[in-house]
């Protein structure tokens, strides 16, 4: 993935033609044997369309500013991450994981996290970050993520997010 993600970011030599503008630019990183974890980082920027989206997806499924009042992640992102899981993790892993350690949730602010297993693992946009009118693009990054396993089924549920916000589901 960290192959592909680098080669999409170098400059073609012809523009393809498109009526699509790019909505997110994905980073990857892959280290297997890191000491101290961490080797399966991923981050990058989502354009200010997609963050609407997620404002707009947010606003009448959340009961407050709160983190527990924020709008469950869409069941389309949950089942990519859940389906993801169960396809790539090895069976050695699986009995250590329910369904329920995979989870999420957005805010009114755009604020988003995806929660995978493993130790505070997740992908998010956090609550920090400049998310008001006017941010061309804001900034995504993750936390504990030292498997691929975690790195692909962040990624997949992060996808699917993407493709909703394009769709304007």
């Amino acid at each position: 993935m960290f192959l592909l993600t680098r080669a999409l970011d170098f400059p073609f030599e012809q523009e393809p033609a498109s009526n699509q503008t790019q909505h997110v630019q994905l980073t990857t990183m892959s280290e297997i044997g890191r000491s101290g974890g961490y080797g399966h980082a991923v981050g990058g920027h989502i354009s200010e369309d997609v963050l609407d989206w997620l404002k707009r997806y947010a606003k009448d499924l959340s009961t407050g500013p709160n983190v527990h009042q924020s709008a469950p992640l869409p069941p389309e992102v949950l089942t990519a991450l859940r389906s993801t899981w169960h396809n790539i993790a090895g069976e050695k892993i699986k009995q250590y994981v329910r369904p329920n350690d995979i989870y999420g949730w957005v805010r009114e602010t755009g604020a988003f996290s995806m929660i995978c297993f493993g130790d505070a693992c997740d992908l998010s946009i956090y609550p920090d970050q400049w998310l008001d009118t006017g941010c061309q693009t804001v900034e995504f990054s993750c936390h504990n993520l030292d498997s691929a396993e975690q790195q692909l089924t962040l990624v997949a549920g992060f996808a699917k997010l993407c493709q909703l916000a394009r769709d304007g589901a």
